[in-house]
């Protein structure tokens, strides 16, 4: 299987795949919501037959093969036959499956997005603000302001919202999912006071990383006891059997304790992700295995490039590890090959905690949103022993 792109034409701030539907925030605030589903449909369609299924597996459903919708074969012979590994779509095509628009300003500018639950959370310096999307009948109501605490990134698992508030520390709300959709503002739960500049989930707990200070985890007990989240949509597979449970805080420990110090070089950001922890010293990316116990095993190094200056943001997702630099962005792959994708996006986004949507990296540029899809070989058993990036469901290859 080989990468594919699509340059989408448009001008946009940042964007979020979710349950068929691209959302986009424009630089003037606006939230858009486009019908993706029938855009890659009429992609598909410029294509041979034979070449559909790369083409919705690369775009539009990347565990088709995992849940039986598409054939393994059929997607490996339709790479074969795909006539370009870049297709571009103008802006025209893309507004005839524009499904709404309507106002984010109030979170604007967004530092981040997501959607958990089909609850739109979009963070700010202004703070977080959520919005409940239902996926079968869309619409775009009032983003209602949950926190007024200054926030750089979120990260959603379990019904809760991690924060990464900068100076205010690693925050948590929750977004009461039991009750329905009635938000109230609130300054959250502090977790820690140590300065955080991003946060992620690896399993219950929540990583919390500063670009110059100390990375910590945030621990949190399982109980065993579960929920159903109102007004959520079973169909999204957001859902998972049982229902969600509900977590126990239990405190704070150094996410680098126990690493080995050999390859430190210069100065170090450290952050975690699902099974693993990353560690950057100086030109060296480092990767360690993190299991539920709390065990830390060393996976191994690469080398950055020398000459890609500052880094500006760090992420990782099923295919790899982004690293943003100040003129680049460099995907290290799950064997450790680099892709170097020269330019400047204004934002990078990442689906990390999707299950349609893990293998695409969307870069916006000034005058378009490319979407990458990064696509490893179907017969390589990398894919589940992988240094770099989160380990994937067995079976995803059917």
């Amino acid at each position: 299987m080989r990468d594919l792109k699509i340059a989408v034409e448009g001008r946009w701030w940042d964007t979020l795949l979710y349950k068929g539907k691209l959302h986009a925030l424009t630089p003037e605030g606006d939230w858009e919501i486009f019908d993706w589903d029938a855009v890659i449909a009429e992609l598909a369609e410029t294509v041979e037959e034979r070449a559909g299924a790369a083409i919705q597996y690369a775009f539009r459903s990347s565990n088709a093969i995992s849940n039986g919708n598409l054939n393994r074969d059929d997607v490996i012979e339709g790479f074969s036959r795909v006539p370009t590994e870049s297709f571009e779509i103008s802006s025209k095509k893309l507004r005839r499956h524009l499904l709404l628009k309507g106002s984010a300003v109030s979170s604007f500018p967004s530092t981040s997005m997501l959607m958990h639950y089909d609850r739109m959370v979009i963070s700010s310096l202004g703070g977080v603000y959520t919005e409940y999307i239902n996926p079968n009948d869309v619409s775009i109501g009032s983003l209602k302001r949950i926190t007024s605490v200054a926030t750089r990134q979120i990260s959603a698992a379990y019904g809760r919202i991690a924060c990464a508030s900068g100076e205010a520390g690693l925050r948590q709300l929750d977004l009461q999912l039991e009750s329905g959709f009635h938000p109230n503002e609130s300054d959250g739960y502090q977790l820690t006071q140590e300065s955080c500049d991003a946060c992620d989930w690896m399993y219950q707990n929540v990583s919390a990383m500063s670009y110059h200070g100390n990375s910590i985890i945030a621990k949190f007990d399982r109980t065993n006891e579960f929920f159903q989240p109102a007004g959520a949509q079973q169909s999204g597979g957001e859902i998972e059997e049982g229902g969600v449970e509900r977590l126990e805080f239990s405190g704070i420990e150094s996410l680098t304790e126990g690493l080995n110090e050999n390859r430190r070089n210069g100065k170090v950001i450290a952050w975690g992700s699902h099974d693993k922890i990353y560690r950057i010293s100086g030109s060296i990316l480092e990767s360690f295995r993190f299991i539920s116990s709390g065990k830390r095993y060393d996976l191994g190094a690469v080398e950055l490039p020398s000459s890609a200056g500052e880094i500006v943001s760090v992420k990782a997702a099923l295919f790899g590890v982004v690293v943003e630099f100040d003129a680049s962005v460099v995907v290290i792959r799950g064997g450790g090959d680099c892709l170097i994708i020269e330019g400047e996006p204004i934002n990078t986004s990442t689906f990390p905690r999707s299950k349609s949507y893990e293998n695409q990296l969307h870069l916006i540029f000034d005058d378009q949103l490319s979407v990458v899809s990064l696509n490893s070989p179907i017969e390589s058993e990398d894919f589940y022993q992988k240094k770099f990036g989160s380990k994937a469901p067995s079976g995803w290859f059917g």
